[in-house]
């Protein structure tokens, strides 16, 4: 629990929020409840130290390459797949809204601009169809 404190330093009232200890009474079931779910919370917690900890170091050892190195993994000649474009339009028809989601495919596994203009060229002429 915290208590929120006000006083005067040098002429000028401040506020201060503090934490402060509270005597609770809780039922003995809430209690062992509490111990038996604390390992996997513990574990819980370690986890997210442990990753945000990796992804500094991550982030503090990156070179010019490390992003055509991540590239070349992700988008690579030799991995056979495709690439889903995916959208929502939201349309106000006659006062009410409504969503449209849409999906195009392609074997193209390039993510530059022209790539999402080749998508999205068909779903503006079907909008401009709707009207």
């Amino acid at each position: 629990m915290y208590v929120t404190t006000t006083y005067e330093k040098e002429g000028k009232m401040k506020t201060m929020c503090r934490p402060v200890k509270k005597e609770m009474k809780v039922l003995i079931k809430i209690l062992v409840q509490l111990e038996e779910t604390m390992p996997s919370f513990l574990q819980h917690a370690a986890m997210i130290v442990h990753q945000y900890q990796t992804i500094t170091e991550l982030k503090n050892n990156l070179t010019e390459e490390s992003n055509k190195e991540i590239q070349a993994v992700h988008f690579g000649g030799a991995r056979q797949q495709i690439t889903l474009h995916t959208g929502v339009l939201h349309l106000r028809r006659k006062g009410n809204v409504s969503a449209q989601d849409f999906c195009s495919l392609s074997n193209n596994s390039r993510h530059d601009i022209m790539v999402v203009w080749a998508h999205l060229k068909p779903i503006c002429k079907w909008l401009k169809n709707q009207s």
